[in-house]
């Protein structure tokens, strides 16, 4: 780099810190850390607190479920599913946190409903 070329100033994004939803309708949350979400396609994200546009950060959330809980599992003994057997519940990826990259507002997103995700009520605690 030649002397008159000006230096280029590339500004690294701190990961934010762990998300503070431990436990979600009484189960235990396990968040994965956050990572920042690459352009996926024309469309440009706008946080809905400070309008500003840019990439979200992503956090998945797992879901464990409580003690004894089970899942009715269609039993496939031909080409068309059988009646409902019961299993035990396992862990669950279905809480989506986004993060504003400009001023931190989280909105999360339960998945458990399929394609209709609904918005967890969530608030960052404040100290004051």
């Amino acid at each position: 780099m030649s002397p008159s070329t000006p230096a280029v100033l590339r500004l690294a994004h701190a990961t934010p810190t762990a998300l503070d939803y431990p436990e979600h309708d009484g189960r235990r949350v396990v968040w994965d850390a956050w990572r920042m979400l690459a352009p996926t396609s024309h469309i440009t994200h706008v946080c809905t607190a400070c309008e500003k546009a840019g990439e979200p950060w992503l956090s998945v959330g797992t879901v464990h479920p409580l003690e004894g809980e089970v899942f009715l599992i269609p039993t496939s003994d031909g080409p068309l599913p059988g009646p409902l057997r019961e299993r035990p519940a396992w862990p669950v990826r279905r809480l989506y946190a986004y993060r504003c990259a400009a001023c931190g507002e989280v909105i999360i997103y339960d998945t458990i409903d399929g394609a209709d995700w609904r918005e967890v009520p969530y608030s960052r605690p404040t100290l004051f």
